[in-house]
C-alpha cells in the first residue's frame, strides 16, 4: 500500500521553488509535527531536534531555486531530515543508536491515535509490543504504519535494499505478534 501522493503538495512544492512564501508556510505547518515526531523517535534531544528541523526548512527556502522537484514532499522531507540527523551525529561524534530501544515518551501521538482507534487497551498492548523491538525495527514500523511510507520508500529512506526492508518489516511484525501471543501478556 503506497501512501497517497497529494497533488496539492506537488503544486505547493512547485510554488515554493518559484519563491511563494505562502506555499512554503503551508508545507511547513503541514509537516512540522510529523518531522518532529520522527526526529524524536530517532533519539535527538528536543532542542537539537527543533534546531535541525528549523535548519532543514531554512535550507530549503534558501536553496528553493535549486531543490529537487518532487511529487512526494513528505518523503523528501523525511529523507532530508534523516540525512541532517546523521550528519549532526557524525559532527558531534555521536553514534545513532539504531539497535537500542527508542526513547520513551509519556504519551506519543501514535499512542493517542491508537487508543482512540483501538479502544485503548489494544493500543497499549501494541505499543508495549513495539517497545520490545530493537530501535531499527521500531523505526521501520513507525515509517510503515504511522507515516504510511511504502516498502520501497522505506528502503530508499534507510539506504537498504527493497527485500531487506520488506524482511525487516516482516520480522518486526512477527516479533510483535509473538509478544502479543505470549501467556504473560493478558488483554
Amino acid at each position: 500500500m503506497s501512501p497517497i501522493v497529494s497533488q496539492d503538495d506537488a503544486l505547493l512544492w512547485r510554488q515554493l521553488m518559484e519563491g511563494d512564501a505562502t506555499a512554503f508556510e503551508v508545507l511547513y505547518r503541514k509537516y512540522i509535527g510529523a518531522l518532529l515526531q520522527y526526529g524524536e523517535r530517532m533519539g535527538l534531544q528536543e532542542e537539537v531536534l527543533k534546531d535541525q528541523v528549523q535548519d532543514l526548512f531554512v535550507e530549503i527556502w534558501k536553496s528553493r531555486t535549486r531543490v529537487t522537484p518532487t511529487d512526494n514532499v513528505k518523503f523528501y522531507l523525511f529523507k532530508a531530515l534523516r540525512y541532517k540527523m546523521i550528519r549532526y551525529h557524525q559532527r558531534s561524534n555521536q553514534a545513532i543508536p539504531l539497535d537500542e530501544e527508542w526513547p520513551q515518551t509519556e504519551e506519543s501521538v501514535e499512542s493517542r491515535l491508537l487508543v482512540a482507534e483501538q479502544e485503548g487497551l489494544m493500543a497499549n498492548h501494541l505499543l508495549k509490543a513495539m517497545e520490545k523491538l530493537p530501535k531499527r525495527q521500531q523505526e521501520i514500523i513507525h515509517l510503515r504504519f504511522f507515516q504510511g511510507f511504502s516498502n520501497q520508500e522505506i528502503a530508499d529512506l534507510l539506504n537498504m535494499q527493497y527485500q531487506s526492508a520488506t524482511n525487516l518489516i516482516h520480522r518486526s511484525l512477527q516479533s510483535m505478534r509473538q509478544y502479543l501471543q505470549s501467556p504473560m501478556v493478558s488483554m
